[in-house]
């Protein structure tokens, strides 16, 4: 009976919400101990390998599928390239308007970064010190499930960001992110606005 009770949760949700959201987070599966998952030029079997993943690679973030949907494209050092999802699982909970689980932004002009947990946030900038924030309260916008919102409050004022699921470029590399990022801070002096993009992993 435990497919029944899938089939009623299922049944229960908003058919919106059953949709994939994109970016993502992935587990490799269904690749040998002693082999990897290659990461190729194009969303093709015979495409140039140009990286790889390994065989128990864990919460690898996929920024979109092809038009096949049986490839995705992945960050690989630098730049990017496509694996195979038949070797890749989706992790559960990541529907269309649901919160993205955000780990990390950055942007340049200048260089800035904020990391993000569950209940905090960190922002540091080559010209500022580092301000610790506490989140108060994020989510979808109305209507939408391609926009969010993320407030934090923090010792020297507030914090700001509206996230959209969008191809976003962090100027500096070939890298490919699914979220694009406009993040405004109050402090003693006004407020401040940085644009950038967002990533669900903090590896690179």
């Amino acid at each position: 009976m435990r497919w029944l009770a899938a089939l009623l949760c299922l049944l229960a949700l908003p058919a919106a919400a059953t949709q994939d959201a994109w970016p993502a987070l992935y587990d490799v599966v269904d690749v040998a101990a002693n082999d990897v998952l290659n990461i190729r030029n194009d969303p093709n079997a015979r495409a140039p390998i140009v990286g790889s993943l390994a065989h128990d690679a864990q919460a690898v973030e996929l920024i979109r599928p092809d038009e096949s949907h049986r490839w995705a494209l992945v960050n690989n050092g630098e730049g990017s390239g496509w694996v195979s999802l038949r070797y890749l699982q989706r992790r559960a909970g990541q529907w269309a308007g649901s919160m993205p689980q955000v780990a990390q932004c950055s942007g340049t002009e200048p260089f800035w970064s904020l990391d993000v947990e569950s209940a905090t946030a960190s922002f540091s900038a080559i010209d500022a010190e580092r301000q610790n924030y506490d989140i108060v309260q994020k989510g979808p916008a109305q209507g939408r499930r391609d926009s969010f919102h993320l407030i934090a409050e923090g010792a020297d004022g507030l914090a700001v960001g509206a996230l959209s699921a969008e191809a976003c470029n962090d100027g500096m590399s070939g890298r490919a992110y699914g979220l694009s990022v406009e993040l405004l801070m109050k402090g003693a002096a006004g407020w401040h606005h940085v644009s950038g993009c967002c990533s669900l992993s903090r590896s690179r």
